[in-house]
């Protein structure tokens, strides 16, 4: 992506002696800061310009440049102009990429500039402290932000049990002020400090130890399902730079997807249509989706916000499927629905409502026997081999392991409805 931007840059493409410098890098004490380019601006001095993958210019971003600034001011090249170039979300790739087109160039000088005013003591404390201790052991315990949901830090973090505060569904700033009172368990919160419905539900449904369930909405959900149901799910790729015709930056591109049928017999048909990795078989996958859900009564899908923005931009991409794409739209069922509402709460959920919290809790199967456990793995797998990065066996393996690991996610909304339907009898 950083080529793509400097790019937009003659002067970089031209070699030999340039008014730009790549990848400029400043050494302040233990500090190391790198702007992406730094270009003479004469005469009001020099520029710097940090190449982002975002849409807009976060946060995270100013503190960056600040962080930049910050370094690059010790060692005497004060930046006079500072640049963020980001993604132009509205661009929509047709042939080779344009980078004039696909990067917004923001000047971001007066708020950085700012946030380093702001942090230089912070960052003249840090020094000290790496100056005293370099190994950095005071921090070795610090993880990232959101560690629950990052791939690399959940796995250094133990399991939560079930009946922990910490799960409390969407407990926010109250699990801090629990844990501060000294309350761990959620069959121990005051019903007075839950702040709604949801969490009151989660306390009853633990103090039971048998699952929730409200009979009306469950019945009302099921009442909709219509024979012959399909169960549908898409694995998606989306990246800053829009791999394919008509495709915006950080469009969910799908590539593989499952179709599990079932008769009124309780008889499964399976299908599913991969695209070869690289290639734009889009078209294809979008007529052979139309014939697979041809005859469907309901389509259950999970989360169907996905879904439908999948099949919404597959619709603008091929009219020509538009009244097949559309009929499909028109018959999706959520299966999140029941659930987000807790119609239905397993004691075992820890306060979550995504099917791979669900799906072992309601049922004996789960993910662990899975080489590919969640979509952010199958999206890095599929543009690995987009990029040749496997070739034989290992590629074929890969192939299988992402039909497989789909496969599964439309084979745990057939295991999840079977067992609503049970709670209905029973």
């Amino acid at each position: 992506m950083r080529e793509l931007a400097r790019a937009r840059y003659p002067d970089v493409l031209a070699g030999g002696a340039s008014q730009t410098v790549v990848d400029a890098t400043c050494t302040h004490g233990p500090f190391m800061a790198t702007a992406d380019l730094c270009r003479a601006n004469k005469p009001s001095g020099s520029a710097v310009v940090l190449v982002r993958e975002g849409t807009s210019v976060k946060e995270s971003y100013l503190r960056e440049a600040a962080f930049v600034d910050h370094c690059f001011s010790a060692c005497g090249a004060k930046p006079q102009r500072i640049y963020v170039e980001h993604v132009n979300k509205a661009y929509s790739r047709r042939g080779a990429v344009d980078p004039q087109a696909l990067f917004v160039q923001a000047d971001v000088t007066r708020r950085v500039q700012r946030i380093a005013r702001e942090t230089a003591a912070e960052l003249d404390r840090l020094r000290e402290e790496i100056a005293a201790d370099r190994a950095l052991s005071r921090y070795e315990s610090h993880l990232c932000e959101r560690p629950r949901t990052c791939p690399s830090c959940a796995e250094l973090l133990p399991p939560r049990e079930a009946g922990h505060v910490s799960t409390l569904h969407r407990g926010g700033p109250l699990v801090d002020q629990l844990l501060d009172d000294g309350i761990t368990r959620i069959v121990d919160i005051p019903k007075e400090r839950l702040a709604h419905r949801r969490q009151e539900i989660q306390q009853e449904s633990l103090r039971a130890e048998v699952p929730y369930v409200d009979d009306g909405a469950l019945a009302g959900f099921l009442g909709r399902l219509v024979h012959p149901v399909c169960y549908l799910d898409f694995e998606a790729i989306c990246t800053a730079i829009p791999p394919f015709d008509h495709v915006r930056p950080w469009e969910h591109v799908p590539f593989l997807y499952s179709v599990h049928r079932e008769l009124p017999d309780a008889t499964l048909i399976h299908a599913h249509y991969l695209m070869e990795p690289g290639v734009d078989s889009r078209a294809q996958m979008t007529r052979r989706l139309c014939t697979d859900l041809d005859g469907c009564g309901s389509i259950v899908v999970y989360s169907a916000g996905f879904e439908r923005g999948v099949m919404s931009r597959l619709m603008e991409a091929f009219p020509a499927a538009a009244s097949g794409i559309q009929g499909a739209l028109d018959r999706i069922v959520d299966l999140l629905e029941p659930f987000h509402e807790f119609a239905v709460y397993h004691h075992r959920q820890r306060g979550k409502v995504g099917l791979k919290h669900v799906l072992p809790a309601l049922t004996d199967i789960s993910y662990s026997g899975q080489t590919i456990r969640d979509g952010y793995t199958a999206n890095r797998v599929y543009r690995y081999l987009s990029l040749g990065g496997a070739s034989g066996d290992a590629r074929s393996r890969l192939l299988g392991d992402l039909v497989s690991y789909c496969a599964l996610d439309t084979m745990a909304m057939v295991r999840i409805v079977r067992e609503l339907r049970a709670m209905a009898k029973g």
